[in-house]
């Protein structure tokens, strides 16, 4: 007789706190509390961090855990940032507005779906091909509340940059680019990737001092390296051996 509740149900929890965070967060930005989602949409990809460490944690990682994360990224960081952008912005270009407000949510459907047919359950990787979604959604994010119409930038500068920003993150999703995992919090990980692990101590605490507005600057440092680096492989004598290896390399 199998038990009523297995070791599943914890990393499950902390999913499901993912997709409630996420519409939450839907619902706040239909209120025009931009900030207020944003925090959700933090939260959510908080929960997505816990839940997959969860399941290593307690050995509990199963192909439903991994579809019901698809599912939950896809709500909030899929359609919760494409409808920030319709609400800040792109309401106002009618049935244009809406297609390109939802690219965001098209190109991280494509990213989601690929993953699906192609990850291991229990893989663990410290490299993905492609912007990780959760990374694609806090960048138009942090750039709708922290930049966007806030005297940042040039007048007139905001409003056109969001028109390349937007295809251009979403087409980093299904990309061929190279981008670090979040290190892993063991003496190996650090030995191995210690640089990228102080580089990501740094954005942290730089995003924490500012009060979340050096959010878009870091991880616009983080697509750009990415994309950087793609060209650079592009280029080299090394990119047929890279594009084997990682051909199948996506999260």
């Amino acid at each position: 007789m199998k038990p009523l509740v297995t070791k599943s149900i914890i990393p499950n929890f902390f999913t499901l706190g993912n997709l409630v965070s996420g519409f939450t967060a839907i619902i706040q930005i239909s209120r025009g509390e931009f900030v207020n989602a944003a925090l959700f949409i933090l939260a959510a990809m908080l929960f997505d961090a816990l839940d997959g460490m969860m399941a290593r944690l307690v050995k509990a990682t199963s192909e439903l855990g991994m579809q019901l994360d698809s599912l939950s990224d896809m709500v909030s960081f899929g359609i919760a940032p494409s409808y920030m952008l319709y609400e800040a912005f792109f309401f106002q270009f009618g049935f244009f507005g809406i297609i390109f407000s939802s690219l965001p949510a098209i190109f991280g459907a494509m990213r989601l779906a690929k993953y699906n047919i192609t990850a291991k359950v229990n893989e663990d990787k410290t490299s993905f091909i492609g912007f990780p979604i959760p990374s694609a959604a806090i960048t138009l994010v942090s750039y709708i509340v922290f930049i966007f119409d806030k005297n940042i930038l040039p007048q007139g500068l905001d409003e056109n940059l969001i028109f390349y920003l937007v295809p251009i993150v979403s087409w980093a999703m299904i990309g061929k680019m190279r981008f670090d995992n979040a290190p892993r919090p063991n003496l190996q990980d650090l030995k191995k990737r210690w640089f990228f692990t102080l580089m990501f101590v740094l954005a942290i605490v730089l995003a924490s001092v500012t009060a979340g507005k050096a959010i878009f600057f870091v991880m616009i440092t983080y697509l750009a390296w990415g994309i950087i680096r793609w060209l650079i492989n592009l280029f080299s004598k090394d990119r047929l051996i890279e594009e084997i290896v990682d051909d199948e390399d996506i999260d």
